[in-house]
This record gives C-alpha cells, structure tokens and sequence, in this order.
C-alpha cells in the first residue's frame, strides 16, 4: 500500500517534512485521526494508491481513517524508516492488526500485516 500526499503551499524544508510526516503516521498509528487531517493544508491530494481511493476532502479523508479504525480497532501503525529524495519525504511503515472472523459459535482473529511508504 502506498500513499501520496500533495500539498499545494510549502515552503517547509525537506527535513522538518520529514519530521512532520513521521509524527503524523505516529499519530494516526494512535487513532488520532483529527490532530493528522486538521494539519493538512486546505489544497492537498491523498491518493491510496493500493485501493485506488482519491481525496481532496478533509471530512472525507477523516471519514476514510474512521472506517479503518472501525474495521480494525486494534491497528497499529510503526514508522520503519524515513528519508528524502529531492524536494520528496519518503516514510516506510508496517501496519498490523487482527481481522475477527466468525466460526460457527467461536471467532477467529486473524492477523493481518502488510508495509507500505508515504511520499509528502
């Protein structure tokens, strides 16, 4: 899974990029969904490139992070690595979590797992 993310006003440097991208992952890996949206500038793209998913809508990016919350409560989201490539932040993360499956009269928790990279 891969995101993009386009703002149209920066005038941040590469590093501070950097440093503002891993909090906000870090924050989101903790649920706080409000805290990462309200901090994009009102002229952004956040493409999900893996599910094919486009939004230039904060209430429609918090609706999107809710549902995943929803769907998987216990989620967590662990920075990798970061670097920069030009006027680019790149960050790799891991996500696990646990998908409840019934069973007859028992449920199953599955464990998903999968890496993907952010590019601000």
């Amino acid at each position: 899974m891969n995101t993009v993310i386009e703002t149209y006003t920066s005038s941040t440097g590469a590093s501070a990029t950097r440093h503002i991208l891993k909090s906000a992952l870090t924050a989101l890996g903790d649920g706080r969904i409000s805290e990462v949206v309200d901090a994009f500038d009102d002229r952004f793209t956040f493409h999900d490139q893996a599910l094919q998913l486009q939004f230039t809508d904060k209430e429609r990016l918090s609706e999107f992070f809710r549902k995943g919350r929803e769907l998987f409560p216990d989620t967590a989201l662990r920075v990798i690595s970061t670097f920069e490539c030009g006027n680019h932040v790149v960050a790799e993360w891991k996500i696990t979590a646990r998908e409840i499956m019934p069973l007859g009269s028992m449920q199953l928790r599955l464990p998903i797992s999968f890496q993907g990279a952010s590019i601000v």
